[in-house]
């Protein structure tokens, strides 16, 4: 647990400290669908998911309506006077209200905004209202909505023209800056507590990051990452074949000089050069594993491998010192830190040496041979093929306008591609940035919603020094903009992800299964599986998955859906193609098996693989397609779940009626057990009610009613059943 946020109002003083949980306000929506059936929006689900998951209070969890009326939501844009009126002022009453004797404006420092919330607003501003170029060639009225909530108070204090739908006066232009924040932590770790509670009468900030994704599974996976990370992450670069190493990735093009260095800072800070690092060589971590990139091409543009390259001056080899010089001509930067000592570099026409060191200035590679070298050569170091695997951080600079599908992200990854648009269409599937990274399992980003200023931009270096010495995701974010408010960046991941701020652990357990099952596809050929993995000790929750399925007509199976699919090479060279990649890790799952035959029962099994390589196989399990409706499960349709299961234990067969039910179900068990656990889930993960039966039992009702009493909404819902040599599953269809 983090330390306690400590309040001396009595004093008064207020004694900053990392943020914890009870630091965070959730916000979610109303009116976004109900895809699982359990009657509230999968909006609602996902921000109980995450305030479960890091114990934020339930009292500063709410709902706010993102569409007019009763009507469902479904882009990323909503009207300023909407915004304002259902969102902003709702939020600043949250904050006025108080718990106990303490104001939760006192206490709230970050707000995470969940999947359902819009992550634009339109402003209705024109170009003469830009904040950095007035009456230049850039639009100004969509505006990143998450950062409209970081000073929540002026705001709302300026109220909106509900003539226009504009903003009042005084938040169309200059106050796009966050005080007191911008690149303070390269030399200091101080949290972001002490300087808001340092400058308080000018400005009450809120740092505001999105738990989103291209769907709820994707997006329950950025917290689940993150508090596995938290736990287990190490920097195995001592040990390359463990199999949670993993890189650094830094890849820029040669356009602007201001971001090639930030690049080139970045690759300092990983290296061990700069002595404020954790990275630095005589520091308890050590340097990072390196990936370095810095051609014109982004990695995987045109199949572009990852490789450092430069040209040598007309008058830059000097064979009796040993070095070589690089020239730098105008509209094209290099840098020699981009070089890394140690490393073999080579010439287009062959000739190699190893670089020794470095001399920045003047720009100086010094080589163990400068023999065959010679002015004009381009001298390059190569990285290696495609894919660019496990790798933990990301930073880069433009490029091709999509995502490059050339990484393998590590649960805990992070990671920035600065370029227009990264996160416009998200909740439309558009392959930008933001939604392929989030798919391709990285655990933090950030992308534009619109056309920013390249200096609004996150600069990845001041995020990498916050975040590595043991800042939050959400601090580092805001560490690493010059404009923190009213602008164009989301940021996507849990504001409280620090895996560098308390020792890690090695990952020594098998993850187990707490439910599997299915239900039938949108075609009777098709099967959907849910997968949930069990909780109940430190170990237990920070785990995460991927899942194998193998299922076929017999136990021998036949057909695999493997962990990771979709990676390979067409005729040598590297197959780019978005849709086919899946590596995800998750604790709820949704895998779909296609292409299977009517009217048949299918034997299939799961195999869940942490990011250790600890692994747990399921026993032999079954369906049937022949079941014509989600309802119909009888006493074919088992599942499994939990440690006793794997090691040779029988399964009940259970069979639960009326289908559907209302207002509860009877299940009926094949034989007898003793002294049974009984857990009910809803479809997402989420257990409502717990039964427990002694002696000997042949059948149980459920109710319909949750662990408080309350009848739970219509829906599909899971049913375990455990014994000491017994377990089994079976799924009730409940309607009111």
């Amino acid at each position: 647990m983090k330390p306690f946020l400590c309040m001396c109002a009595l004093a008064g003083a207020i004694f900053s400290q990392d943020i914890d949980s009870n630091g965070v306000l959730v916000v979610y929506s109303l009116n976004w669908p109900d895809s699982t059936g359990n009657g509230q929006s999968d909006s609602k689900d996902l921000a109980g998911y995450y305030a479960a998951r890091r114990g934020i209070p339930a009292s500063h969890v709410i709902g706010v309506h993102t569409a007019a009326g009763l009507g469902v939501f479904t882009g990323d844009t909503i009207e300023y006077a909407l915004f304002y009126d259902s969102i902003l002022v709702k939020i600043q009453a949250k904050l006025e209200e108080y718990d106990g004797p303490v104001q939760n404006r006192d206490v709230i420092y970050y707000i995470a905004v969940v999947r359902g919330v819009p992550l634009c607003v339109n402003t209705h501003f024109d170009r003469s209202t830009h904040p950095v170029w007035p009456n230049g060639s850039y639009d100004h009225n969509i505006r990143c909505l998450d950062q409209w909530l970081v000073n929540v108070d002026p705001n709302v204090a300026a109220g909106y023209n509900a003539g226009t739908g504009q903003p009042g006066v005084g938040t169309a232009r200059n106050d796009n800056r966050m005080l007191y924040y911008y690149k303070t932590t390269k030399n200091t770790v101080a949290p972001f507590s002490s300087f808001r509670d340092a400058n308080r009468t000018t400005r009450n900030y809120y740092l505001v990051t999105r738990i989103d994704g291209p769907s709820l599974m994707h997006a329950q996976g950025l917290v689940d990452k993150a508090l596995y990370a938290e736990r287990y992450l190490k920097n195995f670069t001592s040990t390359p074949t463990h199999a949670y190493h993993s890189f650094a990735v830094l890849d820029h093009d040669d356009i602007h000089e201001n971001h090639n260095q930030h690049l080139v800072n970045a690759k300092l800070w990983f290296d061990g050069t700069e002595p404020l690092s954790p990275f630095f060589s005589s520091a308890a971590i050590g340097p990072w594993d390196l990936i370095v990139d810095n051609y014109p091409e982004e990695i995987g543009e045109s199949g572009h491998a990852p490789r450092v390259w430069g040209e040598i001056d007309t008058a830059g080899v000097r064979a009796d010192s040993g070095f070589i010089t690089l020239n730098f001509a105008a509209a094209t930067y290099f840098y020699s830190d981009f070089f890394t000592p140690g490393r073999v570099i080579r010439t287009s026409r062959g000739n190699t040496a190893v670089v020794e060191s470095i001399a920045p200035i003047p720009e100086r590679l010094f080589l163990n041979t400068t023999a065959g070298f010679q002015a004009l050569d381009t001298v390059y170091d190569a990285y290696g093929p495609l894919p660019v695997t496990n790798c933990m951080f990301y930073h880069g600079y433009y490029g091709p306008g999509a995502y490059k599908d050339v990484y393998t992200f590590i649960p805990g990854a992070v990671g920035y591609h600065m370029e227009y648009y990264g996160a416009i269409g998200f909740h439309k599937q558009d392959p930008g940035w933001c939604n392929r990274a989030i798919q391709r399992n990285i655990t933090a980003t950030a992308g534009a919603v619109e056309a920013p200023s390249s200096e609004g931009i996150p600069y990845g270096d001041y995020f990498l020094y916050a975040f590595t010495r043991g800042r939050d995701f959400a601090e580092s974010c805001y560490n690493s903009v010059y404009f923190g408010n009213r602008w164009m960046f989301c940021f996507f991941g849990d504001p409280l992800y620090a895996p560098f701020r308390n020792p890690s652990f090695d990952d020594a357990v098998a993850p187990e299964f707490s439910l599997v099952a299915t239900r039938r596809g949108l075609a009777a050929t098709g099967r959907i599986l849910h997968i949930a993995l069990a909780g109940g000790n430190a170990d237990k929750d920070a785990e995460v998955a991927q899942y194998k399925v193998e299922y076929g007509l017999t136990t021998a199976y036949g057909a695999l859906i493997d962990f990771e699919t979709g990676w390979g090479s067409v005729d040598g060279l590297w197959e780019d193609d978005p849709d086919a990649r899946d590596y995800f890790f998750s604790r709820v799952c949704e895998r779909t098996i296609q292409g299977l035959a009517a009217s048949q029962t299918y034997h299939y099994r799961i195999t869940a693989r942490d990011p250790y390589g600890n692994q747990t196989v399921s026993p032999d399990m079954l369906f049937s397609t022949a079941v014509t409706a989600d309802t119909g499960y009888n006493a074919a349709h088992t599942g499994v779940f939990g440690p006793r299961a794997q090691h040779g234990s029988e399964c009940f067969s259970l069979l639960a009626y009326p289908q559907p039910a209302n207002p509860g179900a009877t299940i009926v068990f094949s034989g007898t057990g003793r002294d049974l656990a009984i857990d009910i889930y809803s479809v997402s993960g989420e257990c409502v009610r717990k039964l427990r039966c002694r002696g000997v039992v042949s059948s149980v009702f459920w109710d319909g009613r949750d662990s408080q009493g309350r009848k739970v909404p219509s829906g599909v819902y899971c049913l375990r059943v455990a014994g000491a040599r017994k377990a089994g599953y079976c799924r009730i269809a409940l309607v009111r």
